[in-house]
């Protein structure tokens, strides 16, 4: 079978290449004797560009020219240096994903233009844009991004006959998902995301490496977390004394020769750590992790005992307390019969297989994490972030909703494009600006706006004034600055120009409005669609279901309260109030 198309596991430590073989089995490609890339960037004396082992191995003479971590950066706007250039971690992703393309290559005989690459579940689009950018620059098509909980449950889904639901547990190297799936023998379903993208075994190794500092700047009065020659070498000892214990009771942190002291004496650093200690260390970790394992259950409206089976995915959940936290806490031993850091690479190349027209596993429908809408302008004067695609939407899937200009003269309309679950749009995460100018006076005051998520999580927006007037659209990842260049014809990666924004405009002046024939002045919104008893009753329904956290609980109730003895612009706020929390 071997497909040309990719399954790339685009990790925050390790990445890996997967294709489906001639066998239809899933299999990893070793890139110089491991399957795991170390997601490294390095630059050598020679100022060559190394990625993997090679950058890992320089790191200890040239760490000032090395990038570690990449993945949580990616979506943000930064130049980082690397030795004497510029790059953005769209470019040092691109690094890596080049040298996971050539191996790929060199396996099949043959070049490699396609990719299913997998993100973590809560990636927000400027993330995942980011992705997809980098990918363009390693000369890849990204055929769909996979969320790398759904990718591991397409893996573990391989040869299943029931109908159960999977709650995955993934704690990878840098970031944590957890998704919860209804699983049948034809079809997956994804019933709720949640996840925190800082947050990962990086974060124990730090935990661990800043304890063993404390102590060495204790007896030496050395501060090694501020010297960039010898934090890297503390980083790594505490990694290896973290695998250790997931087999053993005792470990010790060694670093022969660290550095010296004043009068020229060698000092080594020689760390004991049990288990015991290393357990109560990252209690807090893990308890964080499960605030996004009850928001999943709640989102989805379960308990753990819908639950058929927990699985375990990503390197970090090797530690034994993670498992026994999981058990005690869903009243189920967790499973983990796939070796959790290759699990999302094989889901990956599943979904790549699926692409090609190969039926090797079953079909995934993934859902939207967050919320996605724009700021608008109520008749108070209040701006608030109206939702047009809510959480937990499957993908793909498109929304229009009309609104209307506040006044007749208004000849500009600026529009905020936000992701979150907030109604302060300033508590949300703005993904992108546009803008309709010029607009005739004479012309209809209506405004339609159109969202379309696809299939990879990638927002598309377009509003247009009036009755087939005016139009404005942004795909959202054009929010950042795009190379139209790939890795090869950039060559040495030159520093590359500052990166700037598409559009920078001011604050939208909308007025929301449900009603398909707004008022021509910016005054109370249009009575709701539904009929006020209609209204009550749902509200009252969600409370009584006895479902939301005790805020949420609170805002309705109050809100239920001022639209039963209210103006028309309260049973909308109730409205809209509703539209978030169902």
């Amino acid at each position: 079978m071997s497909t040309a198309v990719m399954g790339i596991d685009l990790g925050t430590t390790h990445s890996e290449v997967a294709l489906i073989n001639e066998q239809g089995e899933p299999m990893l490609l070793s890139i110089n004797g491991s399957v795991l890339l170390p997601s490294v960037v390095s630059v050598d004396a020679e100022n060559r560009i190394l990625v993997g082992q090679p950058a890992v191995n320089n790191e200890l003479a040239a760490p000032q020219k090395t990038l570690r971590w990449i993945k949580r950066r990616m979506g943000e706007q930064i130049s980082l240096p690397l030795g004497n250039r510029l790059v953005t971690p769209p470019m040092v992703s691109s690094m890596i994903l080049s040298s996971l393309k050539q191996a790929a290559e060199q396996h099949l005989g043959h070049e490699v233009h396609q990719a299913v690459i997998t993100v973590p579940a809560f990636f927000s689009d400027a993330q995942r844009s980011a992705t997809q950018q980098a990918a363009e620059l390693a000369g890849l098509e990204v055929l769909r991004l996979v969320n790398e909980p759904t990718a591991a449950a397409m893996a573990y889904a391989r040869g299943n006959q029931r109908d159960e639901r999977w709650l995955v547990y993934d704690l990878g190297g840098g970031t944590f998902d957890v998704s919860i799936v209804d699983c049948s023998p034809s079809v997956m379903e994804v019933r709720a995301s949640h996840g925190d993208t800082a947050l990962g075994g990086h974060d124990i190794d730090l935990l661990i490496a800043r304890a063993a500092a404390a102590d060495f700047a204790a007896q030496h009065d050395i501060q090694l977390e501020s010297d960039p020659l010898l934090w890297p070498q503390v980083i790594a000892a505490a990694e290896a004394a973290k695998i250790r214990l997931s087999g053993a009771n005792q470990a010790r942190l060694r670093v022969e020769y660290l550095t010296q002291s004043s009068d020229g004496t060698p000092l080594h650093l020689d760390w004991p750590l049990s288990r015991e200690t290393l357990e109560i260390m990252v209690a807090p970790l893990i308890e964080r992790s499960l605030l996004s394992v009850h928001e999943a259950l709640r989102q989805a409206n379960l308990r753990a005992s819908d639950l058929a089976r927990v699985l375990l995915v990503g390197g970090a959940t090797r530690m034994p307390r993670i498992a026994q936290r999981l058990h005690e806490e869903l009243g189920m031993p967790p499973q983990q019969w796939i070796d959790p850091d290759q699990v999302v690479a094989i889901g990956a190349a599943i979904e790549a297989a699926l692409l090609s027209g190969d039926q090797v596993g079953i079909q995934a429908v993934d859902i939207t994490p967050h919320s996605l809408g724009i700021d608008a302008m109520n008749s108070t004067g209040t701006l608030h972030m109206v939702p047009l695609i809510p959480r937990g939407a499957p993908l793909p899937c498109s929304m229009n909703r009309l609104f209307h200009r506040v006044h007749e003269a208004q000849s500009t309309i600026d529009v905020g494009v936000y992701q979150g679950e907030s109604r302060d749009p300033h508590a949300c995460l703005e993904l992108g600006r546009l803008r309709l100018s010029d607009i005739p006076d004479d012309e209809d005051l209506s405004v339609l706006c159109r969202f379309h998520l696809d299939r990879s999580g990638i927002l598309a927006v377009e509003v247009e004034s009036g009755a087939g007037g005016k139009r404005a659209n942004i795909q959202i990842e054009r929010k950042l600055a795009r190379e139209n260049k790939n890795l090869a014809e950039l060559g040495l990666l030159p520093s590359p120009s500052q990166v700037n924004v598409d559009a920078q405009l001011t604050n939208a002046n909308w007025e929301d409005a449900s009603d398909p024939e707004p008022s021509p002045v910016a005054s109370e919104p249009p009575e709701p669609s539904c009929a006020a008893d209609d209204l009550f009753m749902r509200a009252q329904n969600l409370l009584d279901s006895r479902s939301l956290d005790p805020d949420d609980a609170e805002d309705l109730l109050q809100a239920l309260a001022a639209a039963r003895s209210g103006t028309t612009s309260q049973r909308q706020a109730l409205a809209d109030l509703l539209y978030f929390l169902e």
